[in-house]
């Protein structure tokens, strides 16, 4: 440390040491001066504040807890283990723990505490951006789309980035134009990645119609798909499922692959099984 630290003012009655660094322009750390009044403070119950103008910087507490910005006390922490603790005045505001290379950089790359009205979300911001959070109840989550987790692996052609995977139901429906309402007992699937992997337990209703019959899948596809069949009440044939690229219908075909009308599947039950690669 440069220069000479002027000692103003003791004040034994508060257990308040006053450092007045006006006094002496020439008082400096490093490159910076000190404020006009530095005030450290032990007479919160033991605990020592440091206060620059007039305003608290850093809180050492009795639990010997640091705590950055704000607390007088610390009595408001949940916790009583030692460590260093960031915090607001206000819970309305966002607690930010900035990282810097050097003196001067200007990277606002940091970590933040949410307010509370966002459940306590730990955000990750990078070059002023945020890329990720954890929300209130502890999951990871990208922020924005186009992120996820890129693997390097060496063995692979091309190292790609895991940007998605979703587990859900999908309410097959009629894509015939024929407005059928289809009985749907069942419809799962999920989704790594662009692969689709869906099941579902479909009913058609009694119908008279000639249009191709045809139901919606979860996701459209990047190119031709099919399905396995697990059961069919048709039994005239062998019975396929297919899709045509860039398409989300399924469209029913018997065994010599020509399309099969709602009428010829009237009232027939289909339990299939679907793995195709989606548009993504």
């Amino acid at each position: 440390m440069s220069g000479i630290l002027i000692v103003d003012q003791i004040q034994n009655s508060s257990n308040t040491l006053l450092i007045n660094s006006g006094a002496l322009a020439a008082n400096t750390v490093g490159t910076t001066q000190l404020g006009s009044i530095t005030n450290i403070n032990s007479g919160f119950g033991n605990a020592m504040t440091l206060q620059a103008n007039g305003t608290t910087a850093i809180t050492v507490d009795t639990n010997q807890r640091t705590i950055v910005a704000g607390a007088t006390n610390g009595g408001s922490y949940d916790s009583t283990s030692s460590g260093i603790y960031f915090q607001k005045q206000t819970s309305s505001a966002e607690v930010n723990v900035p990282f810097i290379r050097s003196e001067g950089d200007s990277t606002t790359t940091h970590l933040a505490l949410g307010p509370s009205s966002t459940s306590g979300q730990l955000r990750f911001y990078q070059n002023g951006s945020q890329r990720w959070y954890i929300n209130g109840s502890g999951n990871l989550t990208a922020y924005g789309s186009g992120l996820g987790i890129t693997f390097n692996n060496a063995s692979a052609l091309t190292n790609s980035t895991l940007n998605d995977y979703e587990t859900g139901t999908w309410t097959p429906t009629d894509t015939s134009g024929a407005g059928l309402t289809i009985t749907n007992n069942f419809a799962y699937y999920t989704k790594i990645g662009n692969m689709v992997f869906a099941s579902c337990d479909i009913q058609y209703p009694s119908t008279s119609n000639g249009s191709t019959a045809q139901f919606s899948m979860p996701f459209t596809s990047t190119n031709y798909a099919n399905a396995f069949v697990g059961f069919s009440s048709y039994t005239a044939s062998a019975i396929y499922f297919e899709n045509v690229t860039s398409s989300s219908n399924m469209t029913i075909s018997n065994s010599s692959y020509a399309n099969m009308s709602n009428a010829t599947v009237s009232g027939k039950r289909f339990i299939i099984t679907l793995v195709y690669k989606a548009q993504f």
